[in-house]
């Protein structure tokens, strides 16, 4: 009877495996239900969010990190002037024409939800990988989470996509 056990091992731990469950970053168009992004991550990535201010019209740049429990963590807020809608007090000269500001004890989110408009140039850049958001239809909401999938999902979406 072991040596039947032995023989189908193999087998029985690649079955099993396919219910192992994987952290997947997505990003997903939730109007038109479009797939942006579908990838395993390492602890501690970072998420870059960027964009024209709608009233102030400067640039500004949200830095952000996957905690390990998938949650996501607001770092860092990058922006060109004081302003409406931006941060008021605790940023720091950093260059020419920036100002940083550190985020303190924030609470983290499960997930980021974007409204899409073309006028505000949303880009999202994850470890070289960047993503045009601004290029969706206008009034598109973008999901921005991180989720378990089995193995066996994580192998059937790159299967079909």
């Amino acid at each position: 009877m072991s040596s039947r056990i032995i023989r189908y091992l193999p087998l029985l731990l690649l079955l099993g495996s396919a219910f192992v469950p994987f952290r997947i970053l997505e990003v997903q168009a939730q109007k038109s239900e479009k797939i942006l992004l579908f990838k395993p991550f390492p602890t501690g990535l970072h998420l870059e969010l960027s964009y024209i201010h709608s009233v102030e019209k400067v640039p500004v740049v949200g830095l952000f990190q996957i905690a390990r429990d998938g949650r996501i963590e607001p770092k860092q807020t990058m922006f060109a002037s004081f302003g409406a809608g931006l941060p008021f007090e605790g940023g720091k000269k950093a260059g020419v024409g920036w100002f940083v500001k550190e985020e303190g004890p924030t609470p983290v989110l499960e997930e980021l939800v974007l409204s899409i408009s073309p006028e505000t140039k949303q880009e999202l850049r994850i470890n070289g990988l960047r993503l045009e958001l601004h290029k969706l239809e206008h009034g598109e909401k973008v999901k921005i989470r991180v989720r378990k999938h089995l193995l066996a999902e994580v192998i059937w979406h790159y299967a079909i996509s």
